[in-house]
Parts: C-alpha cells; sequence; structure tokens
C-alpha cells in the first residue's frame, strides 16, 4: 500500500546509523574512465512533468526553454576525489565510503554546497528539477526510463538498482545489503532515459538546483530550508507507485548528508548557429 511505502521511505531517508568519519582515500586509487566528460544534449521544447499521486507536484504540462548538456552518468567517488584533491578541500561531515575502492559507484553523502562546489570546478552546475526531469523522461511523461507498463517489485529492483537493504523493525538498524551503496554508473542498461542518461529511477537520488516548490491550489511556494532531489535511491523499495515525476527533499546543510543521494552536473548549451 503507498502509504505503508511512504512510511518506510520516511524511515530510511532519515536513518542515521552510518559511521561518523572523514573521507577515506585510497593512495592507489583504480584507475577509472572519466565517464562524465561525456554528457547528453537536449533541446529546448514542451514535456510532461509531474506526477498526480504528488499533491504538490502535480501532473502538467512545463517547457525547457533553453538547449543544455547533462552528465550521461551520475558523479562517481573517483571524480570528486579528484575534485577533494585538486582543490584541497575536504569533506564537509559523515563520510567513511573509500573512494578510490568504489571509485566507479556513484558519489554519496555530499551536501548540496558540495555538489554544487564539484560542479563549479567542472565547469558546469547542478541542472534544474525540470532539466532533470525532462532528461530523465523524455517528453512524454513516462512512468518509468522504459516506459508505462507495469514492472513488479522484483524486477524493478533489478532493472534499476533498488531494494538493496531494508531496516530492522524492532531496531531500526541499517542491514546493508551485500551489494553495497549502489552499482557502478551505467551498470543497468534498462534504467537509462529516451535521450541515453542513465541511472535516472534508481542507484542513487540525485541533488538539483531547485528549492522545493509547493503547489497549492495554483499556488506557487518555495521552502527556504531544504534542497531537492529527484529520482530513487539503491535502498528505497522498488514499488509500482513511484515514478520518474517523483521528488524528495533534504536539509541543506550537513544534515542534508545520505548514503542514497548523489548528484549529476549539467551545462547550458550554446545556441546553435542557423543554417545559411
Amino acid at each position: 500500500a503507498p502509504d505503508s511505502a511512504f512510511a518506510e521511505l520516511a524511515r530510511i531517508l532519515h536513518a542515521e546509523d552510518f559511521d561518523d568519519g572523514p573521507v577515506q582515500l585510497n593512495a592507489n586509487p583504480k584507475p577509472v574512465p572519466a565517464v562524465n566528460a561525456d554528457m547528453v544534449r537536449i533541446d529546448r521544447g514542451p514535456f510532461i512533468a509531474g506526477e498526480d499521486l504528488i499533491v504538490n507536484y502535480p501532473r502538467r504540462e512545463e517547457t525547457i526553454a533553453n538547449a543544455y548538456w547533462i552528465d550521461r552518468y551520475e558523479v562517481t567517488n573517483a571524480e570528486f576525489a579528484e575534485f577533494l584533491r585538486a582543490t584541497g578541500r575536504e569533506n564537509e561531515g559523515v563520510d567513511s565510503i573509500d573512494l578510490g575502492l568504489y571509485g566507479d559507484h556513484p558519489v554519496v553523502r555530499v551536501t548540496w554546497s558540495e555538489a554544487v562546489g564539484y560542479a563549479e570546478w567542472a565547469g558546469k552546475r547542478l541542472p534544474t528539477a525540470e532539466e532533470w526531469e525532462r532528461a530523465a523522461r523524455g517528453t512524454d511523461g513516462r512512468k518509468y526510463p522504459w516506459g508505462d507498463e507495469p514492472v513488479e517489485k522484483e524486477l524493478l529492483e533489478r532493472d534499476a538498482c533498488l531494494g538493496r537493504g531494508s531496516m530492522d523493525d524492532n531496531s531500526g538498524t541499517f542491514r546493508q545489503s551485500p551489494e553495497g551503496f549502489g552499482a557502478p554508473v551505467g551498470t543497468h542498461a534498462r534504467d537509462m532515459s529516451p535521450d541515453g542518461v542513465f541511472d535516472v529511477f534508481g542507484n542513487v537520488a540525485e541533488f538539483v538546483e531547485d528549492r522545493p516548490t509547493v503547489w497549492n491550489d495554483g499556488v506557487v511556494a518555495i521552502s527556504d530550508r531544504e534542497r531537492t532531489w529527484k529520482g530513487l535511491g539503491w535502498r528505497m523499495p522498488g514499488e509500482s507507485f513511484f515514478s520518474l515525476g517523483w521528488y524528495g527533499t533534504a536539509p541543506e546543510g550537513s544534515q542534508g548528508k545520505n548514503d542514497m543521494i548523489g548528484f549529476r552536473c549539467a551545462k547550458s548549451a550554446a545556441p546553435l548557429k542557423e543554417a545559411r
């Protein structure tokens, strides 16, 4: 039932049972391709956004006013480690993941500000929520990257890297699955958008530029304390009512760090020259 699944999701997102500690940088990390050099161009135009099951984010038509580029893959641990080395910057809080050992996995436990810092260092920015959603679901408002057809929970979790951990109902202790924190980026071929953007439904949820927008009878209100994330994270259940229109919120500072939230980058596209 949606209500019970929402309750479980809330417990997962607010779990604080991981170890506090500094980022562990492997002195000899395995070489990892700079996958985020690969970006996908999204042209301007209308698309279907939102989800009717989410009262504050209804299904509707929106328009992308300007073309942009978005990373084909989520930012990896190896890429984020290079950012820390190059800038001499320290991670702002809890993180015990070895960024070298899991170099091809998406980076998690970063703050929104750290994601912005990485993006600026890379000459990019975070995508807006609308840009992320357009890149993830195409123009037709599809529920999943592969379309609208219903998918059994087990297949959804397999195809989109979801349901890889659970919470003990009695103690609230997180039980990590053997697969670890998500999966190497780009390894779930079915979790690919119509435009070729990978890991949009699962693996990790992703910070976007926006603050949360709340709709109330056509009136839009903006939160001043939180940031929006899109997509779902590897620990979340593969419930059939989730869609690419789903969104969530997290505190802007260190309290917003979560082992299921990472990010990818975008940048505005230069106007195409008109043919003479």
